[in-house]
């Protein structure tokens, strides 16, 4: 399905903010495409999320702790050039990784519709440190450009990210002040041994990615462990950008049910 089919569907479904991020397809002349959805859907709100616009026909691995490559460069100079188009509210982005991944991927075995990386080989701890943030502080800096705040991801521990503990988030929160978090409450639920953490630094949290999760992420919400109504019944939480993110394996149906008690719990 194109970027602009994607975001009509979620709008007939009532949502009122629609990310576009790392699973649509590379689609020539990507922003014409957001123009016309800037104004086809003007009561709509928008964050951008991983890898998005897509620059290739081949899927990316974005990584952070490869430092300011002329693709890092690239895909975060695009990912705000896509951001101001459509006045997204955020810009989120994974942290970084240790591991080496080829580009193509293939679909999650776990999570349709997801996908999953070969690896070949790995970065040295300092080294993807010191690169990572180089990285940040680019988007902060095109933040600070463009006004919309620059967020990153909590993630879990697969393809062994450079920061995993909530030490190591809030040591990078306090280094780079402007940078916000993106709090992932399913991937919190899984790594970190007090999954409501960020909820001690409400003005921190950038964007909150919302679905459950017991043996391993993006389940629907009440089949996992994560104590979604406690963190999304916060008042602090009210007037940030929160965002489904699930596989093809949860449909419509549920995502409407899920959007209506999510509502509730926010009223």
């Amino acid at each position: 399905m194109g970027i602009y089919e994607s975001v009509k569907r979620i709008a007939g479904l009532g949502f009122k903010l629609i990310e576009l991020g790392a699973n649509h397809g590379y689609e020539e002349d990507i922003p014409a495409t957001l123009r016309k959805i800037k104004r086809d859907f003007p009561g709509k709100q928008f964050t951008i999320h991983g890898y998005f616009p897509p620059i290739s026909r081949d899927r990316v691995w974005v990584n952070p702790c490869l430092g300011l490559t002329a693709l890092n460069r690239k895909i975060l100079a695009k990912s705000f050039e896509a951001a101001k188009m459509v006045d997204a509210l955020v810009v989120g982005f994974h942290p970084g990784y240790l591991t080496i991944a080829e580009t193509g991927g293939y679909e999650s075995k776990v999570i349709k519709g997801m996908y999953e990386f070969n690896t070949k080989g790995k970065i040295e701890r300092k080294e993807g440190y010191a690169n990572a943030l180089k990285f940040y502080k680019l988007g902060l800096e095109l933040s600070a450009e463009s006004g919309i705040p620059f967020a990153v991801e909590n993630v879990p521990f697969d393809y062994e990210p450079i920061f995993q503990t909530q030490k190591d988030y809030e040591d990078l929160l306090e280094k780079l002040p402007k940078l916000k978090l993106l709090y992932d409450i399913g991937h919190a639920q899984l790594v970190f041994p007090d999954p409501l953490w960020p909820l001690k630094y409400p003005s921190r949290i950038g964007e909150v990615h919302i679905s459950d999760a017991d043996v391993h992420d993006h389940m629907p919400l009440g089949t996992g462990k994560v104590k979604f109504k406690e963190i999304l019944s916060q008042k602090s939480l009210k007037n940030v950008p929160c965002v489904f993110e699930y596989g093809a394996d949860v449909d419509e149906k549920e995502l409407v049910r899920e959007r209506k008690m999510v509502e509730g719990l926010q009223a």
